[in-house]
């Protein structure tokens, strides 16, 4: 204000930004430098759609001095990971920036984490982006919950140019989000999410895509009512499976996994117990084509409600025994997002789990093959891990909805060293070759 209390107009604040909450963000401390700048401190996470994790600094028309307690990343949460052959890095999710640069909801990284400014989006996707892959002609699949990308409508999912250009060739439309897209052997692409129609045809929870963009007619698999498809996995026999959760209204009331023969009909031989679960999040394949499924369950003996959950399953869908699962959702205290297997048969899952005495880790921990824990790996993620993708030299790229990861200031992306102990390489190499000698 000046001196008589009327508005100072040089001194402009985004205002714009909307909040359900009136104490969901909040000013409580301002301090004032010698040179004019204001140093504010409080509860919040961005400011002028910045981030700014609790303290900023304003310069003195109050515009937003990125020179101060930087925060760099992204200013909400990833969901999505695909690396590309060059190795560079395609990011998705809810965000509107990247480092301070405006980006909606996508963006291609450098192998060092800074923005690939050759990957360019215009607009983007104007709704979140809950899955990329990569193609082998380099071309781009996104989906998520969105109805236009750089303007252009579209239907929750978009096939992209190499430099971040829409496809126009390329037009699918669901009725509803879409939540994994994976490529088969035939190049074909699977969709999973919570529509009910694509393109005008009846396909609840799954489809298939010929390469040409066209819906894959002779693909028409039967899911129940209400199914949802969470995740979907093809096994290196063709077989696709699909993770689904049955949701009436706003609860959800089951889940199951889906064993689909290329046809689409079901595999009526692959048979989970369902009642071990509550839901199923995530799929995977260990290095010995074993099914992995990632989520929650309501056994637990040490935490009461939800707990999470990593199981094997047998080529019939009963879970594997010699996997200890018990041991996951004794540890585990929260959901499992996602699963991602090392080279080293090493595990590594995400979620929303916290560290306690059963397990040292936070939103992030690593399982040995057998499903143990590995109590010599502490991550410590500070919200929640959605999504991970493994890079070379045992490092791995990790994203979600933390500010920081061991304590340095990391915002929804990191990458992290999940580096095999000397010891431990040199006596898996000494059992290999022993192996390939008998």
């Amino acid at each position: 204000m000046n001196k008589d209390f009327s508005i100072d107009s040089t001194f402009k604040l985004h205002d714009e930004k909307q909040y359900k909450d009136p104490y969901e963000c909040s000013v409580q401390s301002i301090s004032r430098q010698i040179d004019g700048k204001l140093i504010v401190g409080g509860n919040f996470n961005e400011i002028n759609g910045l981030i700014a994790n609790n303290i900023a600094r304003l310069n003195m028309d109050g515009s937003f001095d990125v020179t101060f307690n930087q925060r760099r990343g992204c200013n909400g949460s990833v969901f999505a990971l695909a690396k590309q052959a060059n190795g560079r890095l395609i990011i998705g999710g809810e965000f509107s920036r990247y480092n301070y640069q405006f980006r909606s909801n996508l963006v291609r990284l450098k192998e060092n984490g800074s923005l690939d400014a050759s990957f360019n989006t215009g607009t983007g996707p104007n709704g979140k982006v809950n899955t990329v892959i990569v193609q082998s002609n380099g071309k781009i699949l996104i989906g998520g919950s969105f109805t236009s990308y750089n303007g252009i409508p579209c239907g929750n999912i978009a096939r992209l140019n190499s430099d971040g250009s829409i496809d126009t060739h390329f037009y699918v439309s669901t009725d509803g989000e879409v939540r994994k897209i994976i490529i088969d052997k035939d190049g074909r692409a699977i969709i999973a999410g919570d529509f009910e129609n694509i393109n005008g045809n009846p396909r609840p929870a799954i489809a298939r895509i010929r390469t040409n963009g066209k819906v894959d007619t002779t693909f028409n698999p039967t899911i129940e009512a209400y199914g949802r498809g969470y995740d979907v996995k093809v096994s290196s026999r063709g077989k696709i499976y699909l993770a689904v959760i049955y949701q009436g209204g706003l609860f959800s009331f089951g889940t199951d996994i889906y064993c689909l023969n290329k046809s689409g009909t079901r595999d009526a031989s692959f048979n989970i117990p369902t009642g071990n679960f509550h839901r199923i999040n995530t799929l995977a394949f260990n290095n010995d084509n074993k099914l992995l499924a990632g989520g929650t369950t309501n056994i637990s003996s040490h935490f009461s409600g939800l707990a999470g959950i990593v199981a094997q399953f047998n080529a019939d869908g009963s879970i594997d025994s010699t996997f200890r699962y018990w041991e996951v959702s004794d540890a585990l205290n929260s959901y499992v997002r996602t699963i991602d297997v090392l080279e080293n048969d090493k595990i590594v899952v995400g979620g929303d789990f916290t560290t306690n005495e059963y397990a040292p880790f936070n939103h992030i921990g690593l399982l040995n093959s057998d499903g143990s824990i590995n109590m010599d790996f502490e991550g410590t993620a500070g919200n929640s891990v959605f999504a991970t993708v493994p890079v070379r030299n045992d490092k791995l790229i990790i994203g979600g909805s933390f500010s920081e990861y061991a304590t340095e200031v990391r915002n929804g992306i990191a990458r992290i060293d999940v580096t095999v102990p000397a010891e431990e390489r040199k006596n898996n190499a000494l059992a290999a070759s022993q192996s390939v000698d008998k």
